[in-house]
């Protein structure tokens, strides 16, 4: 009992010393080594005085659906606060003292928004006298109804936990002036914690990936996704030409590999050959029904299969003695696009800059089609900002550069995570605010960050909810301070975790610390690391032990953690916690159920037990190697690693 006190003394002046090590600039892991302070405050709004409850909120009587979804939202949103319900009334119905406008009304105080030019999703939120006006049209409208909640306190944290002001802090202000114009037009983080689509709308997530009724439902206000959804956002040829549709009659649609037509890399379906014109009928002929089949779409997927080799073809082989391999890949989609805008004008033809044995990098001599959308796929750094200082970083920041130089429409693929490594303890906080200002700086015009998308049978092992609200932001606001977004990150932590927020982030600060020292003892790594290089841990194979001083210390961390809350908040820290036991189990169990004694070997069974149980409960039951599926696991005597954890 006295241990554990003293270590829990430890642990709270570990957390006093990263403060203030924070306050006088103490370096982190990244090439921004000062961490930035977290002072920054959200809008101050004071009160016009009169009573929320005398408001009523007006529509048009012309409204749409998503004008109605708005005026829904903030009546519900006002009366889960201060258990009130206004009135929602329509322009053509006589005016009130105290009103609420939504949308584009007869309401005089209407005047002067020029409502077309807010398009789709800008918004401007103002008083007028007493009133208040929230201007914009479709899913911008309900943006708006959420900024004007936000600035009175609201935080939408994730679809089943919220932050629900006061009622006396819910009020029209005297002066409020927000506006919002997108400086990414297609955003989405492809983590599965915001597929709801009414909660994507919080976070001004306008993707239709996984969200059909963004898609299917008038309501939402309209989207910015690929036709044919989720299952055609990348990666299409093999729709457009399906090898068991095509290959029996034309082989020579297909890819010439080691003088094989049509053959599979890794089970991968083959390219397209790039010299055959039926081939090229059949994909422009299909896109064109597909274009069909949602005629209210907006781009249209027409990329290179994952995995594939190019083909080897003699025909194909001229064509990259010519123009290269990109050249010759952007040369097709080029006239993909000159023959789809004869029908479809307004379609844009989207493509991935992905594989370096393809598509990679920008061609020589080729201007990108202006109706072409190129996806460049960084793999940038998760543990660097500064790219003198990381290879990989500077390569990736020279390529997007290098495609703004020659195409109009530059969309960016990019990866928070770690695909061969999900559990991994990945910090990458600063990077994720860098990498997103600096897409912007370039003009890169929508952002897709693959996060991790467990969907509605699993979840993200580690701090998924966390980064997806935190992508969000900064895809909506990548202009925002460090201040700001460390704002953002802390009052997540705290209205997530509750009383555990402060070992959530001495956590973070800890384990950025240990990739440091990892990267200073054993060389960096920018891409893909395995499931033992995320720590290093020091094992002394003379007396067969582990220095503990880290793991220990981590541990302590968690245990604090669980101790300090109670409820939702508590079931969040179990759930988060989940990835870091993985990684030490995974690393360090055998050799301690080796050489430890009786004690520790049960110990250790019980914890390895204790894992895979709260692995089934919070559905993480997802693995490392780009996601193989938990099998059931009923010896607890062998750890993860060797206890055939990774694939069933």
């Amino acid at each position: 009992m006295g241990n554990s006190i003293f270590k829990k003394i430890l642990v709270l002046i570990f957390c006093v010393v990263f403060t203030l090590c924070n306050a006088v600039g103490c370096g982190g892991n990244s090439g921004q080594d000062d961490k930035p302070d977290t002072d920054f405050k959200p809008l101050v709004l004071n009160t016009n005085g009169e009573d929320i409850g005398d408001y009523n909120i007006v529509i048009s009587s012309a409204a749409k659906k998503s004008d109605e979804y708005a005026a829904e939202i903030l009546q519900s949103r006002i009366k889960q606060a201060t258990s009130v319900q206004l009135s929602v009334i329509m322009d053509g119905e006589s005016e009130r003292p105290l009103e609420i406008i939504l949308g584009d009304t007869t309401r005089k105080e209407c005047e002067g928004i020029n409502y077309p030019s807010l398009g789709e999703e800008s918004y401007q939120v103002r008083t007028v006298g007493k009133k208040l006006v929230i201007a914009g049209n479709d899913r911008g409208l309900i943006y708006g109804v959420y900024a004007y909640l936000e600035a009175l306190g609201f935080r939408f944290y994730t679809p089943d936990t919220e932050k629900i002001p006061h009622a006396n802090d819910v009020f029209v202000p005297d002066n409020i002036d927000l506006s919002w114009t997108p400086v990414f037009e297609y955003r989405e983080t492809m983590y599965s914690s915001t597929w709801n689509a009414d909660y994507a709308l919080t976070q001004r997530i306008n993707s239709d990936f996984q969200r059909d009724n963004l898609k299917n439902n008038s309501k939402y206000g309209g989207y910015a996704g690929y036709i044919g959804g989720g299952g055609w956002l990348v990666h299409t040829f093999q729709y457009l030409l399906p090898k068991n549709t095509y290959f029996s009659a034309h082989k020579e649609y297909f890819a010439e590999v080691d003088g094989v037509r049509g053959k599979t890399t890794n089970n991968y379906p083959p390219q397209p050959c790039f010299s055959s014109e039926g081939a090229y009928q059949e994909i422009l002929k299909n896109a064109l029904a597909k274009i069909a089949s949602e005629p209210n779409g907006k781009m249209i997927s027409i990329s290179e299969n994952d995995g594939s080799l190019p083909c080897t073809c003699s025909e194909c082989l001229a064509k990259y003695d010519e123009y290269g391999k990109s050249g010759t890949y952007y040369r097709y989609i080029n006239r993909l696009a000159e023959d789809i805008a004869k029908v479809y004008p307004d379609v844009l033809i989207d493509t991935i800059a992905y594989s370096n044995n393809l598509s990679l990098n920008p061609p020589e001599n080729l201007q990108i089609a202006d109706n072409v959308i190129v996806r460049v796929c960084p793999s940038m750094c998760r543990f660097h900002t500064n790219p003198n200082e990381c290879e990989q970083l500077a390569k990736d920041e020279k390529r997007i550069a290098d495609w703004r130089k020659i195409c109009k429409n530059v969309y960016i693929y990019c990866y928070p995570i770690v695909w061969s490594n999900l559990f991994a303890a990945l910090p990458n906080y600063d990077e994720m605010l860098y990498d997103i200002k600096y897409f912007a700086s370039q003009g890169c015009k929508g952002v897709y960050a693959e996060g991790y998308p467990g969907g509605t049978k699993f979840s993200d092992p580690e701090f998924g909810e966390l980064k997806a609200y935190l992508m969000a932001k900064l895809l909506a606001n990548p202009d925002m301070s460090e201040k700001e977004y460390y704002y953002h990150y802390k009052d997540f932590i705290e209205g997530y975790y509750g009383e555990a927020a402060e070992y959530i982030i001495s956590y973070h600060e800890y384990t950025k610390r240990m990739i440091k020292k990892n990267e200073e003892e054993n060389g960096h790594y920018a891409g893909r690391f395995s499931a033992d290089e995320n720590f290093l841990f020091e094992y002394d194979r003379t007396t067969h032990t582990f220095d503990m001083t880290d793991i220990d210390y981590v541990n302590e961390l968690w245990d604090n953690a669980v101790e300090s809350t109670y409820g939702k908040n508590l079931e969040h820290v179990k759930k988060s916690r989940i990835h870091w036991v993985y990684i030490e189990l995974y690393n360090t169990m055998d050799n301690r159920v080796l050489y430890g004694d009786e004690d520790t070997r049960e110990e250790l069974f019980r914890r390895n037990e204790e894992l895979y149980k709260d692995m089934v409960k919070y559905k993480t039951i997802r693995k490392f190697d780009n996601a193989y599926n938990l099998a059931e696991i009923t010896d607890f005597t062998v750890s993860p690693k060797n206890g055939r954890w990774l694939r069933p």
